[in-house]
């Protein structure tokens, strides 16, 4: 029987009970390691966090902007800034190992939804050729930099 459980670093996995409904049970616990990856193709990210991490064959990528080399907004609008997220999603994507195809779902944050149609225009010249992940779309107040777009995926592959 094995269930994903994550420990808190300094514990050990043999030190790590499973609960059951609140009730620690003496049964052993299988750990799925979380790996941190960072993509140099892409821009560093300008806060403490990790762009992705892989658990298993599972990968979870933080939200994206459209930031520049140089830490600044790229142009366009809500099309450019979703063109730019998606160039830098691939280069990214394949400094991982993965394609599009093991996408699994993409979370759009946007600030400005009457302009979701660009959203959608840039969507499509990427995702023309491949099947989309599911997708989520969320309507916010504000994204840092003041971004139209902020857009997070999440991956599986095997092996």
């Amino acid at each position: 029987d094995f269930r994903p459980f994550f420990v808190s670093p300094g514990v050990l996995a043999s030190d790590a009970p499973v609960v059951n409904n609140g009730c620690p049970s003496n049964r052993k616990v299988s750990i799925m390691p979380r790996t941190l990856l960072h993509a140099k193709s892409i821009p560093t990210p300008r806060f403490r966090y990790t762009p992705c991490i892989k658990t298993g064959p599972f990968y979870q990528l933080s939200g994206m902007i459209a930031i520049t080399d140089d830490a600044k907004l790229a142009p366009g609008g809500a099309y450019g800034e979703t063109q730019y997220i998606l160039a830098n999603l691939q280069k990214a994507l394949t400094e991982y190992g993965l394609g599009l195809e093991h996408l699994t779902i993409a979370r759009i944050f946007t600030t400005r939804f009457e302009q979701f149609s660009e959203i959608n225009r840039a969507w499509e010249e990427v995702f023309n050729h491949v099947d989309p992940p599911a997708r989520t779309s969320i309507g916010v107040a504000n994204l840092p930099l003041n971004a139209a777009v902020e857009i997070e995926f999440a991956a599986y592959k095997e092996g």
